[in-house]
């Protein structure tokens, strides 16, 4: 275990924590509760880092987008940045034209986490979202752990509790790389995802309660193949959100895999693994040209695999419910394990 001082936001330090197995390691920020860094090595043993990001807590603090960040309360878009719980209307924040994006102006990506324990290979960070804050009712207490286990895992345990309804849809939003953060772009590596639907949006990306197949469509990735294989055809959706930027409803319950990504140039292989409902695949253009921790970034720098809620879920009664009841705990978990190809 290695703590030390990242930076200082007026006066209160940033911590950064190195947290390892042996084989992998990952260094998580106190800021926005956000994972730094992911080593981890590729075919000929040399250590990659897989997420973007940056060196110093001024960057982060000029233009994040949210990378590796816990958000929240509600992850993508709620659309009119409003809905009804218990017979009452409540407006959230307004940071995404009419809509509310992230937890709003300042979600949990943008708050300095408390340290509840650390160890070699683990750290529990812990934040209170108070009653009001960007508009959502209920005070939640949550805490989030990042642990690297034998598995070669990089684990992420969501716990949180409300002393009151409200809504709740938490995600990690690493930016992944497995050529390496400062590698090729991600349009050659492979990639499947368990989901036969995907959740429809408008051209504001807000969700209206559709799902769409994917069989047959630019979104099918039920049988692995190059991330880049459309991007570059003229349809409508890609030319539209210049990319892939949809949440695929996943197959099963419970803990399972839903996620296969796998480089040819490092041989790095990544399998997702979460009991959430749904995963935003989202390419991302929009760090094209920016300095990053050991290079520019490029078109196509990187993919996210963001597990979580539906989005708008609030909004649409056919999508499973993110409502959290007074006191009754909330639990959740998504991992992401490493190996080689043979």
């Amino acid at each position: 275990m290695n703590k030390k001082v990242f930076g200082y936001i007026d006066g209160v330090p940033i911590y950064s924590f190195e947290i390892s197995n042996g084989v992998i390691k990952a260094n998580v920020i106190t800021y926005g509760a956000t994972l730094q860094s992911l080593l981890v090595p590729n075919k000929n043993g040399k250590l990659l880092d897989v997420v973007l990001g940056y060196n110093t807590l001024e960057q982060y603090l000029e233009r994040s987008y949210y990378a590796g960040a816990i958000v929240g309360r509600v992850a993508n878009r709620t659309a009119n940045a409003k809905f009804m719980l218990n017979g009452k209307e409540y407006n959230i924040s307004k940071n995404n034209g009419e809509h509310s994006l992230h937890g709003g102006f300042s979600g949990f990506d943008k708050k300095v986490w408390n340290v509840v324990s650390y160890g070699d290979s683990y750290v529990t960070l812990k934040y209170i979202s108070v009653d009001g804050e960007e508009g959502y009712p209920s005070t939640v207490k949550l805490e989030v752990t990042y642990t690297v286990t034998n598995e070669n895992e990089l684990s992420i345990e969501y716990n949180a509790i409300s002393d009151g309804d409200t809504i709740l849809g938490l995600t990690n939003h690493a930016y992944f790389n497995i050529n390496g953060e400062d590698g090729e772009p991600v349009f050659d590596t492979l990639l499947s995802i368990d989901g036969d639907s995907v959740v429809l949006v408008n051209e504001q990306r807000v969700a209206d309660g559709m799902l769409l197949n994917v069989d047959g469509t630019i979104f099918d990735f039920k049988n692995i193949r190059p991330i880049g294989n459309y991007l570059t055809s003229t349809n409508e959706y890609l030319v539209k959100f210049k990319g892939y930027d949809i949440c695929y409803a996943l197959n099963g319950q419970g803990y399972r895999n839903v996620s296969k990504a796998q480089s040819n140039i490092s041989g790095i292989i990544m399998e997702t693994l979460t009991d959430a409902e749904g995963v935003q695949l989202y390419v991302a253009n929009l760090f094209n040209g920016k300095t990053g921790k050991n290079c520019v970034y490029k078109d196509g720098a990187c993919f996210c695999l963001e597990t979580g809620r539906y989005p708008n879920a609030i909004n649409c009664k056919n999508f499973p419910s993110p409502i959290i009841k007074k006191g009754e705990p909330f639990k959740s978990k998504t991992s992401y394990k490493f190996s080689i190809t043979k």
